[in-house]
């Protein structure tokens, strides 16, 4: 049976604190479909955090890893040319 996630709302002052993104910016990226939230009837913008979510910075360590790994394949892949 798959597991339901259950998501939570965080403002955009809540969210920008834990994301380093701008209130506007959350704005926008929620506006053009880029970030997962919603408008309220009262006109209040709330993201959409679910539990399988991960930090800012587990995120940027994924993206340094794989960039590494890219380098050391372009090295290999030379490598193996010559």
């Amino acid at each position: 049976m798959k597991e339901i996630i259950t998501p939570k709302y965080l403002t955009t002052e809540q969210y920008s604190k834990l994301s380093g993104l701008g209130v506007e910016e959350i704005k926008h990226q929620i506006n053009i479909g880029k970030l997962e939230g919603t408008k309220t009837v009262g006109g209040h913008y709330k993201v959409i955090v679910r539990d399988d979510a991960v930090s800012k910075e587990m995120y940027e360590e994924v993206v340094r890893e794989n960039a590494a790994l890219k380098e050391k394949l372009k090295t290999i892949n030379m490598a193996s040319i010559i």
